[in-house]
């Protein structure tokens, strides 16, 4: 892959840490660590860091549960 075509996809990725949905939301560390643990909610984990991606958390946010 070209270094190009490697930029181009980085800028249409967007991922959020904890701290970041935190942030956004105004949650607290429980709430959001609530949030990642749930199997509905689109986390990625790389190693101990746990990420999701902005358009799956628009979409997980969108829908109604419970």
């Amino acid at each position: 892959m070209n270094k190009e075509k490697k930029n181009l996809i980085l800028e249409k990725i967007v991922l959020l840490t904890r701290e970041d949905v935190g942030e956004i939301f105004g949650y607290c560390k429980q709430t959001i660590n609530e949030m990642f643990n749930d199997n509905e909610f689109p986390a990625i984990t790389f190693g101990k860091k746990h990420l999701v991606e902005l358009e799956a958390l628009k979409k997980y946010i969108s829908t109604r549960r419970g």
